[in-house]
């Protein structure tokens, strides 16, 4: 699924997440390269984008590589960090 979707959006990665019974977020599935998350990993609202998102949500659209949430994101990822 993941894979087919990073296809039809032309997109550098993909990741399918469950919700968990605590309201934290277990990626289940990953598609591409993304060194910013890893399979397994579990992200709990506040933590990050993908957290927020789930806890609010309100959809996200970051359009600027300047964006704060973007910088913490890939902070500590070098090379083939997720850019926009």
């Amino acid at each position: 699924m993941a894979s087919k979707f990073r296809e039809l959006l032309e997109c550098q990665a993909c990741n399918v997440w469950l919700l968990q019974g605590d309201e934290a977020l277990l990626l289940m599935h990953q598609s591409g390269t993304d060194r910013t998350v890893h399979e397994g990993m579990t992200e709990k609202p506040g933590e990050g984008i993908a957290g927020d998102v789930s806890d609010n949500g309100e959809p996200v659209l970051i359009e600027s590589p300047e964006d704060d949430r973007l910088r913490k994101r890939n902070a500590g990822v070098e090379e083939g960090a997720i850019s926009l």
